[in-house]
């Protein structure tokens, strides 16, 4: 069966490139100040070996930098929107809520591995992925959002992939940067224009083409 055919937009031309390229952009712009943060407070030496030392990576980081992101994208994006879509024919508002939900819920086990793997306290795990499930319910939210609006897999698994190796702000270390006027500014400043920009991604409006369909 083609990607064409079943309708989960896996295809890869010049528009889901440029779809693509434009979803990497916007990740850029969500991360301006964390990316401001990291270059003006590390040094150029620790940032050349960070660079290089991507080909270093093990296994288990390009899992979870490629892998995880590509399947969860195929997985909770393009079969289970599509299948609430096409099923029981559910505006993609209410599609999007419910896989983003479910993909959030997905992280929930992380708790045994901070438990047995990291030892950390049943609490402290839990509280740690109540945190992680949140963003990721954000996240989920964004990316399906995208996702409908643009008919494409490739930029939501860009952007997934992309805020994998961000990972989550470091807020705390704002205060102690060398810049941290600066950076603060920057962080307000890239979410600002994140959801700002995010929605012409596909050319049209996702509230009144989509959401409302």
């Amino acid at each position: 069966v083609s990607t064409q055919s079943t309708g989960i937009g896996a295809d890869l031309d010049a528009d889901a490139l440029r779809t693509s390229a434009a979803a990497l952009a916007l990740g850029a712009t969500l991360f301006l100040g964390p990316l401001v943060q990291w270059f003006v407070d590390a040094e150029r030496e620790s940032i050349w070996q960070v660079l290089v030392g991507v080909r270093h990576w093990p296994l288990s980081t390009w899992r979870s930098v490629l892998l995880a992101p590509a399947l969860e994208e195929v997985v909770f994006r393009a079969c289970l929107c599509t299948a609430l879509r096409l099923g029981p024919r559910l505006s993609p508002g209410v599609c999007v809520f419910w896989s983003s939900l479910l993909f959030s819920i997905a992280h929930a086990h992380h708790v045994i591995h901070h438990i047995n793997v990291d030892q950390i306290g049943f609490d402290r795990a839990v509280a740690i992925v109540a945190l992680q499930c949140s963003y990721t319910l954000v996240f989920g939210i964004i990316s399906g959002l995208l996702y409908c609006a643009s008919g494409r897999l490739w930029p939501v698994v860009v952007l997934h992939c992309f805020c994998n190796v961000m990972e989550l702000p470091d807020f705390a270390g704002v205060a102690e940067s060398r810049y941290r006027w600066l950076v603060g500014a920057l962080y307000v400043v890239g979410l600002a224009a994140f959801f700002f920009a995010w929605p012409s991604l596909s050319g049209r409006s996702i509230v009144v083409d989509n959401l409302l369909a």
